[in-house]
Protein backbone atom coordinates (compact mmCIF):
# COMPACT_ATOMS: atom_id res chain seq x y z
CA UNK A 1 0.00 0.00 0.00
CA UNK A 2 1.35 3.40 -1.03
CA UNK A 3 -1.25 5.71 0.42
CA UNK A 4 -3.96 5.99 2.45
CA UNK A 5 -5.68 9.16 1.35
CA UNK A 6 -9.24 10.64 3.22
CA UNK A 7 -11.57 11.36 0.44
CA UNK A 8 -14.07 14.12 0.85
CA UNK A 9 -14.73 15.18 4.33
CA UNK A 10 -17.42 18.23 3.41
CA UNK A 11 -19.93 18.41 6.63
CA UNK A 12 -16.97 16.33 8.71
CA UNK A 13 -13.81 16.53 10.49
CA UNK A 14 -11.69 14.53 11.94
CA UNK A 15 -10.32 14.25 15.53
CA UNK A 16 -8.40 11.29 15.44
CA UNK A 17 -6.54 9.62 12.90
CA UNK A 18 -4.91 6.61 13.94
CA UNK A 19 -3.20 3.39 11.48
CA UNK A 20 -2.53 0.61 13.57
CA UNK A 21 -0.52 -1.05 10.51
CA UNK A 22 1.48 -4.52 10.86
CA UNK A 23 3.01 -5.00 7.42
CA UNK A 24 6.12 -7.52 6.77
CA UNK A 25 8.42 -8.26 9.55
CA UNK A 26 6.61 -5.86 11.84
CA UNK A 27 4.86 -6.58 15.21
CA UNK A 28 1.53 -7.03 15.76
CA UNK A 29 -0.88 -4.04 16.36
CA UNK A 30 2.16 -1.75 15.84
CA UNK A 31 1.00 1.67 15.33
CA UNK A 32 3.09 3.59 12.84
CA UNK A 33 0.96 7.09 12.40
CA UNK A 34 -1.50 8.63 15.51
CA UNK A 35 -2.22 12.45 15.08
CA UNK A 36 -4.16 14.69 17.28
CA UNK A 37 -4.34 17.32 15.21
CA UNK A 38 -4.41 19.69 18.78
CA UNK A 39 -2.12 22.54 16.93
CA UNK A 40 -1.48 22.95 12.78
CA UNK A 41 2.04 23.74 13.79
CA UNK A 42 2.74 19.93 15.47
CA UNK A 43 0.69 18.11 12.81
CA UNK A 44 3.23 15.29 12.09
CA UNK A 45 5.29 15.66 8.92
CA UNK A 46 4.13 12.59 7.55
CA UNK A 47 0.69 13.98 7.11
CA UNK A 48 0.33 15.36 3.36
CA UNK A 49 -1.92 17.96 4.32
CA UNK A 50 -2.15 21.54 2.85
CA UNK A 51 -2.47 23.89 5.83
CA UNK A 52 -4.91 26.60 3.14
CA UNK A 53 -7.59 23.87 2.66
CA UNK A 54 -8.24 23.00 6.33
CA UNK A 55 -7.75 24.15 9.88
CA UNK A 56 -6.53 22.30 12.45
CA UNK A 57 -7.00 23.08 16.16
CA UNK A 58 -8.56 21.52 19.40
CA UNK A 59 -8.43 18.08 18.11
CA UNK A 60 -10.05 18.59 14.99
CA UNK A 61 -9.10 18.97 11.34
CA UNK A 62 -11.96 20.44 9.40
CA UNK A 63 -11.78 21.46 5.58
CA UNK A 64 -12.56 25.04 4.70
CA UNK A 65 -14.17 25.10 1.69
CA UNK A 66 -16.39 21.92 2.13
CA UNK A 67 -19.24 23.76 -0.01
CA UNK A 68 -16.88 24.47 -2.87
CA UNK A 69 -14.18 21.46 -2.98
CA UNK A 70 -12.80 18.24 -1.41
CA UNK A 71 -9.90 18.14 1.07
CA UNK A 72 -7.56 15.63 1.48
CA UNK A 73 -4.21 14.58 2.97
CA UNK A 74 -1.70 11.48 2.44
CA UNK A 75 -0.43 9.10 5.18
CA UNK A 76 1.00 5.79 4.11
CA UNK A 77 3.81 3.08 4.61
CA UNK A 78 5.49 1.25 1.87
CA UNK A 79 6.15 -2.40 3.60
CA UNK A 80 2.28 -2.96 4.74
CA UNK A 81 0.30 -6.00 4.20
CA UNK A 82 -2.22 -6.23 6.71
CA UNK A 83 -3.78 -2.62 8.36
CA UNK A 84 -6.27 -1.32 10.34
CA UNK A 85 -7.49 2.45 10.10
CA UNK A 86 -9.46 4.11 12.97
CA UNK A 87 -10.83 7.66 12.72
CA UNK A 88 -13.36 9.58 14.23
CA UNK A 89 -15.75 11.87 12.51
CA UNK A 90 -17.86 14.44 13.57
CA UNK A 91 -20.60 16.57 11.60
CA UNK A 92 -20.68 20.38 12.57
CA UNK A 93 -23.48 21.24 9.68
CA UNK A 94 -26.88 20.43 9.26
CA UNK A 95 -28.36 19.72 5.71
CA UNK A 96 -30.69 17.73 5.78
CA UNK A 97 -29.55 14.61 3.76
CA UNK A 98 -26.55 14.21 3.19
CA UNK A 99 -22.96 13.42 4.46
CA UNK A 100 -19.92 12.58 2.82
CA UNK A 101 -16.33 11.34 4.17
CA UNK A 102 -14.16 8.54 2.90
CA UNK A 103 -10.66 6.83 2.97
CA UNK A 104 -9.11 6.24 -0.21
CA UNK A 105 -6.45 3.61 -0.29
CA UNK A 106 -4.24 3.55 -3.52
CA UNK A 107 -1.74 0.94 -3.72
CA UNK A 108 1.90 0.93 -6.37
CA UNK A 109 -0.20 -0.89 -9.09
CA UNK A 110 -2.64 2.38 -9.56
CA UNK A 111 -5.04 -0.10 -7.91
CA UNK A 112 -7.49 1.89 -5.53
CA UNK A 113 -9.93 0.85 -3.24
CA UNK A 114 -12.42 3.78 -1.77
CA UNK A 115 -14.51 3.62 1.25
CA UNK A 116 -17.64 6.26 1.36
CA UNK A 117 -20.15 7.61 3.28
CA UNK A 118 -23.07 9.03 1.45
CA UNK A 119 -26.64 9.48 3.49
CA UNK A 120 -26.78 6.85 5.47
CA UNK A 121 -24.90 3.81 4.00
CA UNK A 122 -21.08 3.10 3.47
CA UNK A 123 -20.30 2.67 0.03
CA UNK A 124 -16.88 1.21 -2.19
CA UNK A 125 -15.44 1.58 -4.94
CA UNK A 126 -13.05 -1.18 -6.22
CA UNK A 127 -10.74 0.75 -9.23
CA UNK A 128 -8.67 -1.79 -11.17
CA UNK A 129 -7.80 -1.43 -15.01
CA UNK A 130 -9.64 1.91 -16.02
CA UNK A 131 -12.67 0.21 -14.42
CA UNK A 132 -14.34 1.22 -11.16
CA UNK A 133 -17.02 -1.48 -9.55
CA UNK A 134 -19.49 0.13 -7.09
CA UNK A 135 -20.78 -1.61 -3.93
CA UNK A 136 -23.38 -0.45 -2.23
CA UNK A 137 -24.55 -1.45 1.64
CA UNK A 138 -21.00 -2.27 3.52
CA UNK A 139 -21.65 -2.69 7.17
CA UNK A 140 -24.49 -1.44 9.09
CA UNK A 141 -26.25 1.74 8.20
CA UNK A 142 -25.83 5.02 9.94
CA UNK A 143 -29.02 7.14 11.51
CA UNK A 144 -29.81 8.99 8.47
CA UNK A 145 -28.01 11.38 8.98
CA UNK A 146 -25.56 11.56 11.74
CA UNK A 147 -26.52 13.80 14.68
CA UNK A 148 -24.90 17.69 13.48
CA UNK A 149 -23.75 20.52 15.47
CA UNK A 150 -20.77 21.26 17.96
CA UNK A 151 -21.95 19.30 20.47
CA UNK A 152 -23.05 16.18 18.07
CA UNK A 153 -21.10 12.79 19.39
CA UNK A 154 -18.01 11.41 17.46
CA UNK A 155 -18.49 8.49 14.91
CA UNK A 156 -15.62 6.41 15.49
CA UNK A 157 -15.14 4.10 12.02
CA UNK A 158 -12.36 1.50 11.76
CA UNK A 159 -11.42 -0.62 8.49
CA UNK A 160 -9.43 -3.61 8.87
CA UNK A 161 -8.18 -6.18 6.26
Amino acid sequence: MRTARTGRLALVALGVLVAALPGVGAPANRTVFEELFTDAAAVDSRLKWNPKAWRCADGCLRPLAWATTMATFDVGELALTDWQLSFKVKRFLVPKKEQHFGVIFTYDDGTSLRIYCRGKSIHYWDQSAGKTREHRRLGVDFRAPLEAGENAPWTVLTVLT
